[in-house]
């Protein structure tokens, strides 16, 4: 994935940036899908490659994005802190038979799903440029 910005006069807030996907899932034989668990991170894993461009400089740029970015995310943030990226297929607390499955389900009744990350959990550039 590429990010590139071209506009040198435009105005932008990378720290508030985010990736939304939106996906509507179905079954072999056409019929909606009821039920999708991701691993932790497991979107992240989708990008080979992301790189952040200006003016076509690379200002940011990571390789291996779902591993990197697993590493990054488990020395940066609390558990505390975690809840507020379960939208973005953040779930660092493992699942276990007292807690519930269903924080991994990201799923609606129509097999649709959409997930909003925060670029800030793919690359440091987003998290540390605040001005």
């Amino acid at each position: 994935m590429l990010i590139s910005i071209q506009d040198l006069d435009a105005y932008t807030a990378p720290c508030n940036s985010h990736l939304y996907i939106e996906e509507k899932l179905t079954k072999s034989d056409g019929s909606k899908a009821t039920k999708l668990e991701f691993v932790n991170n497991g979107i992240a894993f989708i990008f080979r490659e992301i790189r952040y461009e200006l003016n076509g400089i690379v200002v940011d740029s990571v390789r291996n994005v779902g591993l990197v970015s697993i590493i990054k995310n488990y020395l940066s943030y609390k558990e505390s802190e975690s809840v507020l990226f379960e939208n973005a297929g953040w779930f660092p607390k493992k699942i276990t038979p007292t807690t519930s499955p269903n924080k991994k389900i990201l799923l609606d009744s129509n097999g649709n799903f959409n997930i909003c990350i925060p670029m800030k959990l793919l690359l440091g550039f987003f998290e540390i440029f605040v001005n």
